[in-house]
C-alpha cells in the first residue's frame, strides 16, 4: 500500500479549530547526548492544554 500526497483540505474532524493553547517545551536527555547516530539531545516538547485546565493532573498522550 502507498501513501500519496493530496493538495486539499481534509475536512473534519481533523481540521476543527482547538479551543485550547500548545506550549513549547524545551528539554534535555542525558539518554540521547553522545548517542551514536548524532541525534540532537535538546529537543522540542509541545504540550496542548484544553481550555480551562489550570495546573491540575490531566490524562496525557505521547507520540514519538
Amino acid at each position: 500500500m502507498a501513501l500519496s500526497e493530496l493538495q486539499q483540505p481534509v475536512g473534519p474532524p481533523w481540521e476543527l479549530p482547538l479551543e485550547g493553547t500548545f506550549e513549547r517545551l524545551v528539554v534535555s536527555s542525558e539518554v540521547l547526548a553522545e548517542n551514536p547516530l548524532g541525534d540532537p539531545a535538546t529537543r522540542p516538547l509541545y504540550v496542548y492544554r484544553p481550555p480551562g485546565a489550570t495546573g491540575e493532573v490531566l490524562p496525557s498522550v505521547y507520540m514519538i
